[in-house]
């Protein structure tokens, strides 16, 4: 496995932001050898002045609509220089390039590598430059608002989602292509554009004189011996071609990387393949198509009345979620594009949607004789391409570049990648790869603490996608010849109104250069974590990254509705349909779905699990409906196992009343992020955050004393995070009865459903796993003993470890959030863990 591989952010992964995507791409940079001395540095220090600056985002997002590829660049505080290269057919290609204030430019050692950043179809190189609203600071520093106008602080995590700034910002050279025709290279030495001769050029032109001139002329202009290039979607189609024609330009172009890398064109999911018969009279017509119809576009979508239609019809032919976008910027992406081009490029490309091959343009048989001495144009080769500094960045659901293709490229070619990254997520669409808004606050966590990860992404036989966070450790080489490195799979699953960034936050703590994870105290002091040591103060508090630690391959699962699984093939999380799932769903179908989908991607037998509170209780309830679970799960080990309800302590038993009106009206609870932002703000206020830890211990239990309060804010922005109403229904129906019951209809739903007028329970006496732990603490408001001892006088099984911490100031998150966990509970999991290899 190359080190490439090792050394980057983010392998394998599925839903992602821009942000950490611009991250990725500028990590494969520096480690693949490619070096950029003068470039400044990933980590940024964030003590400036900066941290309370907000801006009106609307008004940007407005001015933005209108404002060209050189305003763009000047009102984000950059400049500019304009380059122009004369082909050797006469057209007048212009280049933009990206010059950074902050940076001495009159000494050409103080510019970074230079990267050629080229754009798709009827885009410009201004596409690299919208994605969000964004400032170069007086600090020498690129940031960029949020939705809100907050200023958002850069770090080694999270760098931006504007690729052209962020380049820029860390020091590269950018240099924005537009190709010919576009509204930025739209001059000719002889032809005007209004005349035919000039648009008679197809994708040829740019692939076989345009590239190697641009090329060319960067490297003269700034003495470098090989550049670096970016292409999205079209922009990897001339560049793939011109590498199978003149393998030359391989040793100029180090490295390339290519988002959606189309070249092969078989089986497009785009509905635009429905133009495909008029290729013939595109091609009888040499003109320009597009942009004629941008303004006219652009003034449509800018009416509120339209607008959803113009999204909508967007989305329809392009692909994606609505979610994916800032939503706030729709205007001013769909004001860049369309903007124009030659309709023979058009018409290239409808002729390899039809014949799924990267073909030279068809002038038709007898004119292709004049050209190509054959009836039929010849294909491009991509056996022929010879670059090993390639990456290829590419999406599950792409509608113009379907895995057919991309496998079909990758089989073609006879070298290595350098990076090889798939993104499963189905609701990433095209422009995506550089539009997407950001949203990798729990893949921030993770890559804070010098761990990388993957994000995989299961769909439920009832349409669920939900999403698996694995953690990896780069210190642990994960050879393929080797399956058991890195070691046993564990899932960790959450609880109510939690998601997997549960288990990564208990403590600060950083994956040191020795190999070690190591956490720190209240005071900032390190505290020891290596895994051969055997004393207490060996195991750190952060369950997570403990595991990880240990070599253990860690799994976060997130149930359905949170914000990590809020995806679904067919329904909108703002409507009912979504929302209406129960414990049951989570239990029956997600559940099982997670664990087949963990064994099969790791090849193991067996796998482990460690739930917290609901986590638990949806395991108990699979295991007691589909005992064959029991083959699959060794050990489980279940932190506050909830499964009987009678005689709970906490509060939220006196709000069963409302189960009636919440099972009625499927919906999100807490009824979304607005709700939950407004809380955490609140609870962030040193005026009222003493309200908040009250209102956290009197609804959850526990003494402050065995929380780290300095991170008490980060333990309330992570809960709730949202869950479906009919969720809350079910538990408040079982803190009614104290039985673990499937969920209630009603009597006549019930009766349709369950052929019963009341629903079943699920029965611990048919659970058979002999590999179950109990963890479970003597004051717990959502488990008390009574029903700790029912459980246990249910199961016919004889448990591996049977643990109670008998402390009464322990609460119920203090299973996993105590500042002693490590020394009470973690230590004790990787004793039992240590049993099962």
């Amino acid at each position: 496995m190359s080190a490439v591989r090792l050394l980057k952010i983010f392998p394998n992964s599925h839903h992602w932001s821009c942000g950490i995507f611009s991250l990725m791409i500028i990590i494969i940079i520096i480690v693949a050898n490619y070096p950029t001395e003068s470039s400044l540095p990933l980590f940024v220090d964030n003590d400036n002045n900066n941290g309370d600056l907000m801006i009106n985002v609307t008004a940007m997002d407005i001015d933005d609509v209108n404002r060209d590829i050189f305003q763009l660049i000047k009102s984000r505080g950059f400049e500019f220089e304009q380059h122009f290269v004369t082909t050797s057919d006469g057209y007048i290609l212009q280049l933009v390039r990206i010059i950074n204030p902050k940076i001495i430019d009159d000494r050409q050692d103080k510019l970074g590598k230079p990267i050629i950043l080229f754009h798709g179809f009827q885009l410009t190189g201004s596409s690299f430059l919208v994605t969000s609203a964004g400032r170069l600071m007086n600090d020498g520093h690129y940031y960029e608002f949020d939705e809100n106008g907050h200023l958002q602080q850069p770090n080694d995590t999270d760098v931006g989602n504007t690729l052209g700034f962020v380049l820029a910002d860390r020091g590269y050279d950018v240099w924005l292509a537009n190709y010919r025709g576009s509204i930025y290279s739209n001059n000719h030495i002889k032809f005007n554009p209004k005349s035919r001769q000039y648009w008679s050029f197809s994708m040829d032109e740019m692939i076989a004189i345009d590239l190697p001139a641009i090329i060319d002329y960067v490297i003269d202009k700034t003495n470098h011996q090989s550049i670096g290039y970016i292409g999205h979607s079209l922009g990897n189609f001339i560049m793939l071609a011109l590498l199978s024609t003149r393998p030359e330009y391989s040793q100029k172009i180090r490295p390339y990387i290519a988002l959606s890398p189309v070249f092969y064109t078989e089986q497009l999911k785009t509905p635009l393949k429905v133009l495909v018969p008029l290729k013939e009279i595109l091609r009888s017509y040499q003109t320009m198509l597009g942009y004629e119809s941008h303004k006219i576009i652009t003034e449509i979508c800018m009416n509120p009345n339209t607008i959803n239609i113009c999204r909508n019809l967007y989305l329809y032919l392009i692909g994606g979620h609505p979610r994916n976008f800032n939503e706030n910027r729709m205007n001013v992406y769909i004001a860049n594009i369309p903007l124009g081009s030659s309709t023979w490029v058009i018409a290239h490309f409808l002729q390899m949607i039809e014949h799924g091959n990267p073909s030279y343009f068809d002038y038709g048989p007898l004119n292709n004789l004049r050209k190509y001495g054959r009836l039929t144009p010849p294909l491009y080769d991509a056996s022929r391409i010879n670059s090993t500094d390639m990456a290829l960045f590419y999406l599950s659901n792409d509608y113009f570049n379907t895995m057919i293709n991309i496998d079909l490229l990758k089989s073609k070619l006879k070298v290595k990648l350098m990076d090889d990254y798939l993104i499963t997520d189905p609701s990433i669409g095209h422009l995506n790869l550089i539009w997407d808004k950001h949203c990798g606050r729990l893949f921030q966590i993770i890559q804070s603490r010098g761990f990388e990860f993957e994000q995989h992404f299961v769909t439920t036989s009832d349409g669920y996608i939900l999403q698996l966070i694995r953690i990896i450790n780069p210190k642990i080489l994960i050879d393929q010849q080797q399956p058991n490195k890195p070691g046993k799979p564990i899932i960790l699953f959450h609880g109510f109104q939690c998601t997997g960034s549960f288990w990564i936050i208990t403590a600060s703590g950083r994956l040191m250069n020795d190999g070690y994870y190591y956490e720190f105290d209240e005071n900032g002091y390190r505290q020891p974590q290596q895994p051969q040591q055997t004393n207490d103060t060996a195991v750190g508090n952060t369950l997570g990254f403990v595991l990880a630690n240990h070599g253990y391959d860690v799994w976060l699962a997130n149930y359905r509705g949170s914000i990590y699984s809020n995806n679904h093939i067919k329904f909108n999380p703002k409507s009912r349909q979504y929302w209406s799932f129960s414990i049951d769903e989570m239990a029956l179908i997600d559940l099982p779905a997670i664990i087949d989908y963990v064994i099969d991607k790791t090849n193991h037998q067996s796998i482990g699990y460690i739930g917290h509170s609901q986590g638990n209780f949806i395991m108990l309830a699979l295991l007691s409906t589909r005992p064959e679970y029991s083959q699959k799960i060794r050990p489980y080990i279940a932190l506050s196992p909830v499964f009987y309800t009678e005689q709970l302590k906490t509060p939220l038993r006196f709000y069963g009343s409302l189960k009636e009106v919440l099972r009625t009206h499927p919906t999100q609870v807490p009824f979304g992020m607005e709700i939950r932002k407004t809380y955490t703000e609140l609870c962030m206020n040193p005026n009222t955050a003493q309200f908040c830890h009250n209102v956290y211990h009197y609804f959850l239990g526990g003494n402050p004393q065995n929380l780290n309060m300095h991170r008490m804010n980060v333990y309330l922005a992570n809960v709730p995070l949202g869950s479906s109403s009919w969720n809350v229904v079910h538990f408040f129906q079982m803190f009614q009865h104290g039985n673990p019951s499937r969920f209630d209809y009603g009597p006549l739903n019930n009766l349709r459903k369950y052929g019963r007028l009341t629903p079943p329970l699920y029965d611990a006496s048919r659970i058979n796993l002999t590999d179950m732990a109990f963890f479970y603490i003597s004051n717990d408001y959502f488990n008390t003993m009574i029903n700790i001892d029912r459980l246990k006088s249910k199961l016919k099984v004889k448990l591996i470890d049977d643990y109670l911490i008998s402390d009464p100031s322990w609460g119920h998150m203090d299973l996993v959030w105590s500042k002693h966990s490590g020394r009470l509970v973690n230590k004790r999991i990787l004793d039992i863990l240590a049993r099962y290899p």
